[in-house]
């Protein structure tokens, strides 16, 4: 296979990393942050992840109806 079909194949892929780097070397460049300063306390860990437990049950009982006969 020779490298122009490979690239020709790929060049969305390789269009969307480039766009990513790029976007990456922007936000690097532009938000010149020294830290972005995310604590999590483990008093706070389950209060945090409430949410996220909620949306995991409610998915799994729409897949369950979606997949039950």
């Amino acid at each position: 296979m020779p490298l122009t079909s490979l690239v020709r194949k790929t060049w969305p892929l390789l269009a969307s990393a480039v766009l990513a780097l790029l976007g990456l070397i922007i936000f690097r460049v532009f938000l010149n942050w020294e830290a972005l300063g995310l604590t999590v306390r483990l008093q706070d860990l389950s209060g945090l992840l409430a949410p996220l437990a909620f949306a995991a049950a409610i998915v799994e009982r729409s897949v369950e109806i979606l997949v039950s006969p």
